[in-house]
């Protein structure tokens, strides 16, 4: 085996009853700079270990490590922070893959910009037929405005879409690589619970409102797996009502920790009142978007969520 030149990247995947995917998904983050890729076992109940010790004979740069209790997402990514032995980390998804030549786009803008945090471009697969044709759903989608993929005054974030060239933005998608001094310092706040929603927005924003430099490169592409190849596990391990309910929390705990300082850096202009009904109604066109999708599949006709959803968005 060719041993990796310069390593400088710590891969942190956080995994839950993932077990069956991990063979798929892992080895697209063990890219030409990553010295290491860290998984967190957050006490998984199904054959994780099985798995991975399996796939540690073919990629020995892949490290295991299983928490004795579930800790969730947010205090498996700081185990994974204070175990990276290189000074970048990149947190990836176990649900999901990493697109050749991302590692390099990202580090390349990190280290050409004096970056602190570097995001890349997040697909999100509905159909098992987007996985088949794989080249035609990650082709670049441009819009000419940033304003157009990250505009906070409503939190309308979609990272789906390109950008002509790295640009500073405020916040970035959960793929993102960091400096390990930074990520040290800002660390994942445990205070979010349930599917831990805008636990990753509550680290970049913290970062951001911090000083730290955040940017975007779209040419940097991480792909989630549609449902049906997932099943289960992560964040969508209760029920839908659990999950909206959690969500809500979430966010309402985000808005009460930090919206008054991102009011006062970015002149936001609506109360954070107007913020938690801006968010409950884009749950609520979520949720019918969803049930026509599910009826439309019924009748077999197959359209993806973000499609359906502009029915109801407003």
């Amino acid at each position: 085996m060719t041993p990796i030149q310069n390593p400088s990247v710590t891969v942190v995947v956080p995994s839950y009853n993932r077990g069956h995917i991990l063979a798929l998904t892992l080895p697209t983050y063990l890219q030409p700079e990553v010295g290491e890729l860290i998984l967190v076992d957050d006490c998984s109940t199904d054959n994780t270990p099985d798995v991975v010790h399996e796939l540690m004979t073919t990629y020995p740069r892949i490290r295991y490590m299983r928490n004795e209790v579930n800790i969730k997402q947010t205090g498996s990514k700081n185990r994974g922070i204070a175990e990276a032995k290189f000074p970048y980390v990149f947190f990836g998804d176990d649900d999901s893959v990493l697109r050749p030549g991302s590692i390099s786009y990202l580090l390349q803008t990190i280290q050409e910009y004096q970056a602190d945090i570097v995001g890349a471009r997040a697909l999100y697969m509905t159909l098992k037929d987007q996985w088949v044709h794989m080249e035609d759903f990650v082709r670049d989608r441009y819009r000419p405005n940033i304003k157009q993929i990250v505009d906070l005054s409503r939190m309308a974030i979609d990272f789906s879409f390109s950008y002509k060239e790295p640009v500073e933005v405020p916040v970035t998608h959960a793929c993102f690589m960091v400096r390990r001094t930074v990520a040290s310092q800002i660390l994942f706040d445990l205070n979010y619970k349930g599917n831990a929603y805008r636990e990753e927005t509550d680290f970049v924003v913290r970062a951001s409102l911090a000083g730290y430099k955040v940017m975007y490169d779209s040419r940097a592409v991480q792909v989630n797996l549609p449902p049906c190849m997932v099943r289960g596990g992560g964040a969508h391990s209760g029920t839908a009502k659990w999950w909206y309910e959690s969500a809500v929390q979430n966010n309402d705990y985000f808005l009460s920790k930090n919206y008054a300082a991102m009011q006062a850096k970015w002149d936001l202009p609506y109360s954070i009142e107007q913020m938690r009904e801006f968010f409950q109604q884009e749950l609520k066109a979520k949720k019918k978007a969803e049930c026509w999708r599910k009826w439309l599949k019924r009748i077999g006709i197959y359209y993806p969520l973000r499609y359906v959803k502009r029915l109801f968005v407003r």
